[in-house]
């Protein structure tokens, strides 16, 4: 004979584990697209400094503040933010608003 709430437990139990099992499938998914929004931004601050290098006259330079390219006295900053695929955009001339570039994941 079963303990009284044995079998109330053992669903409590079940339900428990459940949910578990899922909040670290969550995570590790959410860690993965993390990941992927990061590669993104580091492979676009590649492709700004190979753009440079190949007109033969826009200055790139490139550190952990980001990626910035100059031509003619003038310039773009690309700058990270937070710890994904944020990127701000600040340029000579502008007014102080926020500029930002946004990923789009690919349809298909």
């Amino acid at each position: 004979m079963d303990r009284k709430g044995a079998g109330l437990a053992a669903r409590f139990r079940q339900a428990v584990g459940a949910a578990t099992a899922q909040r670290e499938l969550d995570e590790a998914a959410r860690e993965r697209a993390r990941a992927q929004a990061a590669k993104a931004r580091s492979d676009l601050f590649d492709d700004l400094v190979a753009f440079a290098e190949a007109t033969g006259f826009v200055a790139s330079s490139r550190d952990e503040a980001g990626v910035i390219l100059r031509w003619r006295g003038a310039w773009i900053h690309f700058q990270p933010v937070g710890d994904a695929d944020g990127v701000r955009v600040r340029f000579e001339g502008a007014a102080e608003d926020e500029h930002r570039l946004y990923r789009e994941a690919l349809l298909g």
